[in-house]
């Protein structure tokens, strides 16, 4: 079977959806499948490239805008149509919101909606800079898209019940056309490792406790309730440094945050890391703290377990579907900087308790969380939707 594959951004320079496409392609080839990425590149990429096997059409534009502007779907829908009808695909499958145009294709052939969280429910997050304001104002016009794309599917795949739900309860799509389909984790990858201890010294950390928060830096992330938390944290531990690897439109403001709090030395600001140089950050850190308000699933959570590093994490959306799994794991509340304070301390306090948690985090991820998983199931669902539809070729897509 042919395959196109739409998603805004593609491994090594990509956040959750990027990794998450890129490993469930890799996997899906071993189905005998041909299969055709069509993403958003950056400049210094070509504009096609054949990439273990996959191959990648890349949308090379001089625009560099947030994820949640409106121009983002437009732009991935009208230069990659003119890829699309290039190609002799069978089906297509839109990874998230900025994918949400190429339902249109369902007049040619099956379309499958990959739903990685519900963008509309993000418009009544906190405003922190103007960047979030702007996002609140457009949300519900991606919101309207992502329900479109969602509603006109052949069947929609939820990374978690609680995004399920959430495509049920706002956009009323009927529970039969969801199928929940777990992120998995590549365990050969993201794994504990001594060696990995050169980068302590390359960072001048070695005789450092580390702290790691991966993300978008985005208020709905929660960055700015660990900046607050650090104050206490540093009186019990001075030794520590907090590591923040992501970018976004949070970063000026928790920068003058971290200077108000007089923290600056405690604290650095990494930017964004391409998830091929991840594991090492994940392996050398003594925990990783996910203070997220909204988490669709929390592939990020999966990445550090895998890598032995003990996790501190909300229960919000997705994340607290993966507490009921890893129960042995402490539940943090994302907007009291005094609880994410007590509960690091805690943590931090006892090394031997903090070893045996990385370690059956491990355990538990690679029991229950597997890309092979996921494509298994996928593949089903690809099988059984083209065997409904019979194939169109030479179209025009308007």
């Amino acid at each position: 079977m042919n395959i196109g594959y739409i998603v805004q951004q593609f491994y090594p320079f990509s956040y959750g959806a990027g990794i998450h496409a890129f490993e469930i392609c890799q996997e899906l080839l071993k189905f005998d499948h041909e299969i055709h990425v069509i993403t958003k590149g950056e400049p210094t990429q070509a504009p096609y490239e054949c990439f273990k096997n996959i191959h990648i059409h890349r949308i090379l534009t001089a625009y560099h805008l947030p994820y949640y502007d409106v121009i983002n779907p437009l732009l991935l829908w009208h230069y990659g149509r003119d890829i699309l009808q290039k190609l002799n695909l069978d089906i297509v499958i839109g990874h998230g919101f900025e994918a949400s145009l190429y339902f249109k294709v369902k007049k040619y052939m099956p379309f499958i909606y990959k739903a990685a969280g519900t963008i509309g429910i993000q418009a009544n997050r906190e405003s922190l800079t103007w960047h979030d304001t702007v996002g609140n104002l457009i949300f519900p016009i991606l919101g309207q898209l992502e329900k479109t794309a969602a509603r006109t599917a052949d069947c929609v795949i939820a990374i978690s019940d609680s995004v399920k739900q959430e495509l049920s309860t706002n956009y009323k799509i009927p529970i039969p056309l969801v199928h929940r389909i777990y992120n998995g984790v590549n365990t050969s990858r993201f794994h504990p490792a001594a060696h990995y201890t050169s980068l302590k010294d390359e960072l001048q950390l070695s005789s450092k406790k580390i702290i790691l928060f991966v993300g978008r830096l985005s208020p709905i992330k929660g960055p700015q309730f660990l900046i607050q938390a650090i104050p206490r944290i540093i009186k019990k531990f001075p030794e520590i440094v907090f590591l923040f690897i992501g970018d976004g439109p949070l970063s000026s403001y928790l920068h003058s945050m971290a200077r108000a709090l007089k923290i600056t030395r405690f604290v650095r600001f990494l930017g964004f890391i391409s998830n091929a140089e991840m594991p090492k950050y994940f392996a050398m850190a003594d925990l990783c703290v996910m203070p997220s308000l909204y988490e669709p699933f929390g592939l990020v959570a999966l990445e550090s377990l895998a890598s032995g590093t003990p996790l501190l994490a909300s229960a919000q959306g997705g994340l607290g579907e993966l507490h009921q799994i890893l129960d042995v794991f402490p539940v943090l509340n994302p907007i009291s900087p005094l609880s994410i304070s007590e509960k690091i301390i805690l943590l931090l306090s006892n090394d031997a308790d903090l070893k045996s948690l990385g370690k059956k985090g491990r355990e538990l991820v690679c029991q229950y969380f597997s890309w092979r998983s996921c494509a298994v199931k996928t593949n089903a669902i690809l099988e059984k939707i083209s065997r409904k539809r019979k194939k169109f070729k030479g179209f025009e897509i308007s």
